[in-house]
């Protein structure tokens, strides 16, 4: 009888260890980042520019942090403060990951964006954050390289459309999703963290 019992409990300890265990599997896979836009997971393109400091920046260096690349411009009234307010949230929440994930905004006026106007308007937000500049033809052959539409003139910088979309990359440099400025800053804290 005694022996029966012991093996009674022993069953159905194990069963409720395997009960717990399935449970924390499925809790875990329902935690996991699932992306809304997909990207091909390509390696990003290569590129050198002049940063907010006048020093050159090659995007090399960033390689072996989580990347987010955005597309914009200083004089730009509604969605890029919109994304380098949540770039400073990042910024901020991450805490000392935060040196683990970059954050640049690649302008789409580089008449204007000089690395000292990049510098002013980067403050605002957090000095943390890379803001990248040249010559015209530089940074053109850049949006090129990431197939980015930007419809810009080289001489007038108010009258412009550029791409919204935050290109987001691993510790590789392989585009793994794109976040939209629409998207709460929680998500974003989200994706980066997926990364990590």
């Amino acid at each position: 009888m005694r022996k029966t019992t012991t093996i009674s409990v022993t069953l159905l300890i194990l069963v409720i260890l395997s009960i717990s265990f399935y449970l924390l599997v499925i809790s875990k896979q329902s935690d996991q980042y699932i992306p809304s836009i997909q990207l091909s997971g390509n390696e990003a393109p290569q590129f050198i520019l002049t940063d907010q400091f006048g020093n050159e920046f090659d995007f090399s260096s960033t390689k072996g942090k989580v990347t987010l690349i955005y597309f914009g411009y200083t004089n730009c009234p509604d969605i890029c403060p919109v994304v380098m307010s949540k770039y400073a949230y990042l910024k901020n929440e991450l805490g000392d990951k935060s040196e683990k994930v970059e954050m640049i905004i690649i302008t789409t006026d580089p008449n204007t964006d000089t690395p000292k106007v990049l510098n002013e308007y980067i403050k605002k937000y957090d000095e943390r954050i890379i803001g990248v500049t040249g010559e015209y033809e530089e940074v053109e052959e850049v949006w090129k390289k990431f197939k980015i539409p930007v419809r810009s003139s080289k001489h007038d910088g108010m009258n412009m459309a550029h791409f919204s979309l935050i290109i987001v990359t691993d510790k590789n440099h392989s585009m793994k999703f794109a976040l939209t400025p629409e998207m709460s800053k929680e998500e974003y804290l989200e994706s980066v963290k997926s990364l990590l």
